[in-house]
């Protein structure tokens, strides 16, 4: 089984190329490269990720530099020999999926502290939110699907200490925010 998922923001804007195949039919490839933190480190790993077909155009469409995608794929050795006859290993993430990783909102906060943001975002979630369930703090998740556009946050805490939570590039608590989104309860 060969299968990854990637949260990063892209290095720079997509490369697209068109090829045509040999019935003539054009084809899309899109190159880019995300940023990925690590989890417990200050350190950022770089991935070269490749998207085909109707996701390259999507890529094309849709992503820029900077934005925060998720992205589920399978890794690939990319071997090539270079102009001067060396043979040059390397790998990259051919996508399946991407997703965004944050609402256009969320992009515009990245200037405020995450206690301003936490607290903007619970006053919208109060005019929002329809019927409370019993015993629950969390409201009904938005209707945007698993793209993660739109979600709340709350300010509650995780029971893991700080040292254990991953951070962003922004330096937010990652996982107070994943721990603490509104789900869609089941009756």
């Amino acid at each position: 089984m060969n299968k990854s998922i990637m949260m990063g923001r892209l290095v720079r804007d997509p490369e697209i190329n068109y090829t045509t195949k040999k019935d003539g039919d054009e084809f899309v490839v899109a190159n880019f490269r995300i940023a990925v933190d690590r989890k417990y480190s200050d350190e950022t790993d770089f991935f070269p990720c490749t998207a085909f077909g109707w996701l390259a155009e999507f890529v094309e469409k849709y992503l820029y530099q900077g934005i925060k995608i998720v992205i589920t794929g399978r890794m690939e050795n990319n071997n090539y020999t270079n102009k001067d006859g060396d043979k040059v290993y390397g790998v990259r993430l051919c996508c399946d999926e991407i997703e965004f990783a944050e609402s256009k909102n969320s992009q515009d906060d990245d200037e405020d502290d995450s206690k301003s943001r936490s607290r903007s975002n619970k006053s919208r979630q109060g005019s929002s939110r329809g019927k409370k369930s019993s015993g629950s703090q969390r409201s009904s998740k938005s209707s945007s699907g698993r793209s993660g556009r739109n979600s709340n946050y709350s300010s509650g805490k995780s029971s893991r200490s700080s040292s254990q939570r991953g951070r962003s590039s922004r330096n937010d608590d990652v996982d107070e925010q994943f721990d603490d989104m509104d789900y869609e309860e089941f009756d």
